[in-house]
């Protein structure tokens, strides 16, 4: 859709309310990756109208909805409520679809994948490498939602002298991050990566031990799956999407994303390890399965 965009506030609009999709004979199923672009919506409402199968990507969950209450929710939840079926990343997204009153009978649950079998043809252990601590990890843009400054008093609190910090990735936080670091008398032990790419990213995972997502507002953390793929401990905030889908794996520690509990469960997980975790969990979700459930609804709608 080659229409110009207008960015208001956090969301990239589209206003087009005129365009047509000549060929929307054509076509059987439309799957739409948004709700909140004016032009979505017109194309939900065309191709019901020619009795099409829509189905709606949503992923969000409720702590992380922007718009809980008035026109925007309520226009949400008829968007929604008009699809053939929702697809759903994870039971937080799957709630938040039963809140707008779509049944279950409409929601397709799946999990929101990342190419495990890659991550982990790619990792290059150091397995006869002696570890004289432990190796935290954050990776992600370095802004407030994300919580970084809570993470980094966390390791103030359980860190030992001969353990690691190592920040992945690039924001605006990025000086005060460094002050806050100064601060504490830490700077030898917590290193600033920066911005690396997938090849770089996945040699950082192969000698780091337990990965930390720290967020107040996260609608997934696909690092969360990059990281159990390889094989790490993980302590995920329970106010990410993806805490509720891998709660019950090996070397998962979900708490709320406060310091205190942030540094019970980064110390717990260090007292767990024993090594890195051999054929985890999330490798029973790949994409293959993805594709045959998605497929198989498709063909009963």
């Amino acid at each position: 859709l080659n229409y110009r965009s207008f960015i208001v506030r956090d969301f990239e609009l589209i206003f087009n309310f005129g365009f047509a999709i000549k060929n929307l004979k054509d076509f059987d199923v439309f799957v739409l990756g948004s709700w909140e672009n004016p032009v979505y919506l017109r194309l939900m409402r065309t191709a019901k109208k020619s009795n099409k199968t829509v189905i709606p990507i949503y992923e969000s969950h409720t702590a992380s909805q922007k718009f809980s209450k008035g026109f925007i929710a309520s226009l949400r939840r008829s968007f929604f409520r008009k699809a053939s079926f929702v697809l759903t990343f994870g039971p937080a997204s799957s709630s938040a679809i039963r809140d707008m009153g779509v049944g279950d009978a409409h929601i397709l649950e799946v999990f929101n994948l990342v190419d495990n079998s890659w991550f982990q043809r790619n990792l290059s252990r150091r397995s006869n490498e002696t570890y004289p601590g432990h190796i935290f990890l954050y990776v992600g843009r370095l802004i407030e939602q994300k919580n970084i400054q809570s993470l980094i008093f966390a390791f103030s609190k359980v860190a030992s002298p001969q353990d690691r910090l190592r920040v992945v990735g690039f924001g605006p936080e990025l000086p005060k991050l460094k002050e806050i670091v100064l601060d504490l008398n830490i700077e030898s032990q917590v290193d600033f990566f920066g911005h690396v790419d997938q090849l770089n990213l996945v040699k950082i995972y192969s000698d780091s031990q337990t990965l930390i997502l720290p967020s107040r507002i996260e609608v997934w953390g696909l690092v969360v799956n990059e990281a159990l793929a390889c094989g790490l401990h993980v302590v995920v905030s329970d106010k990410s999407g993806v805490a509720s889908s891998i709660m019950n794996q090996r070397g998962v520690y979900i708490c709320r994303p406060e310091v205190d509990q942030l540094s019970n469960s980064m110390r717990q997980s260090k007292k767990d390890w024993i090594g890195w975790i051999e054929n985890p969990e999330i490798n029973s979700f790949n994409k293959d399965e993805f594709v045959r459930r998605l497929k198989k609804r498709i063909e009963v709608t």
